[in-house]
């Protein structure tokens, strides 16, 4: 049975470049569909730490974070643009969440 699907994970530029030069000739080997993925973190602020994160810090890292990923991004689109295979770019976001509730809920259900 044939690869249908390879999904990649995509976290910088440069392990990019080394993954899509494994996934695509097995893609195109296949006939399989590739999605490249790359997610964009969060910054985590724990609420029992006092620390003030100025506002400036959140938007250099976003936009640090949106750089990355558009490079990342690009790399993808250049490397399947004239395949014959299926190829898909999927970015997802990550959530800022209360870390010490996620941590705190896990433990009691342990």
């Amino acid at each position: 049975m044939g690869l249908k699907t390879i999904l990649v994970c995509l976290t910088t530029d440069h392990n990019a470049e080394t993954l899509l030069k494994l996934a695509i000739p097995l893609a195109r080997k296949h006939g399989a569909h590739l999605i490249g993925l790359h997610t964009i973190e969060a910054l985590l602020v724990y609420p029992g730490i006092a620390m003030h994160v100025p506002g400036p810090a959140f938007s250099e890292f976003n936009k640090s974070q949106m750089a990355q990923a558009e490079a990342v991004e690009k790399l993808f689109r250049k490397h399947t643009d004239n395949e014959d295979f299926v190829s898909e770019w999927r970015l997802v976001k990550s959530e800022i969440h209360n870390c010490c509730g996620s941590y705190a809920g896990k433990r009691k259900g342990s």
